[in-house]
Parts: C-alpha cells; sequence; structure tokens
C-alpha cells in the first residue's frame, strides 16, 4: 500500500513511540511537553475571544501554575511507581551497563569479527543475543529493569520461543528495545 521508503519511515517513527512510551521517565517527559504544547494553544484561542483581562483572571494563574507543579510531581511520581526508582538510581543502573558495556568492547569487537569471517551477512538470533549479553555480563534481571519488559518475554526472545507472545508488534516492539 506504501512506498518501501515511507513505509521504513512509519516503523522508524512507531518503534522510537513505542520505546519512548514504553520507559515511563521518558513517558511522563514526553507527557509533560506534550501538556506545554496544549497550554499556549488553549492561551491563543482565549485571546482570540477577547483581549481584555479583567482583575478577576490574575488569581486563576496561581492556581494554575499550583496545578501544573503538583502535575508534575504526581508525573514524577507515577514514573518512579512504574519503575520502581527514583531518577537517581536509575542513572546509576545506566553508569553500572555503561561501564560494563566499556569492559566489554574489546570482546564484543573480536565476537563480531568471528562472525564476519565467516563471509556471510551477521544474523541475529536468539542464541547470539543472549551470547552477547553474557559477553557484557548483563542479567535479565538487569536488561528487565533498563528495557521495562518483563524478563520472561526476554528470556523468550532469546529461546526464540514466539508463542509466549500475543502478537506480533509485542515482539517487533520488544526485540527494538532489546537491541
Amino acid at each position: 500500500m506504501f512506498p518501501e521508503e515511507e513505509t521504513e519511515e512509519k516503523l522508524l517513527q512507531f518503534s522510537h513511540a513505542y520505546i519512548t512510551l514504553a520507559n515511563p521517565i521518558a513517558r511522563a517527559k514526553y507527557d509533560d511537553e506534550l501538556n506545554q504544547l496544549t497550554i499556549p494553544a488553549k492561551k491563543k484561542s482565549d485571546l482570540g475571544k477577547g483581549r481584555a483581562k479583567t482583575a478577576n483572571e490574575s488569581p486563576k494563574k496561581i492556581p494554575e501554575k499550583i496545578q501544573s507543579e503538583e502535575k508534575a510531581k504526581l508525573s514524577k511520581k507515577v514514573a518512579n511507581d512504574v519503575a520502581g526508582q527514583t531518577l537517581k538510581e536509575r542513572q546509576d543502573f545506566y553508569l553500572n551497563l555503561a561501564a560494563k558495556n566499556e569492559h566489554t568492547e574489546d570482546n564484543i569487537q573480536e565476537f563480531y569479527d568471528t562472525l564476519k569471517t565467516s563471509g556471510s551477512a551477521i544474523t541475529y538470533n536468539g542464541a547470539v543475543l543472549q551470547q552477547i549479553r553474557k559477553m557484557k555480563s548483563i542479567t535479565i534481571n538487569e536488561l528487565a529493569q533498563i528495557t521495562c519488559i518483563r524478563g520472561a518475554y526476554l528470556k523468550a526472545i532469546e529461546d526464540e520461543n514466539f508463542s509466549k507472545f500475543t502478537s506480533e508488534i509485542y515482539l517487533k516492539g520488544y526485540l527494538l528495545c532489546y537491541a
């Protein structure tokens, strides 16, 4: 129905959207940005109705500001409840994984070189993904924590047990997060 380039572009957009919405912190940030975009649109429509401001409108601005601050606090709390971590804990976790990536970079490069010497294109299957994960000393639980995907699904990807997924779209999204 769509040209191949447009299909690829749409798939990429959906993938980015999925990753953003799957991560509670990124989701909260996206929601905040979306709320900021809708507020100016409302103000513009209000200006078109009447330019004269009355004294009664000033007190309304303070509660709106308080509401937006409360909403920001609530979105942070929701992100913390969903992820089960504070921002500091999550940042420390990312730094720990980054350190693991740096320590295993040479081993991973050797692994890729070995795969390339066979002459064919590198194909990633569950066993290869599992081997890379283990070379980086990353556990399924750590991967689940960083991707916000249940460990059972990540294990199913590595075992190539695709019957665990109710829909192909979940598998595609989880693969993008896993990679």
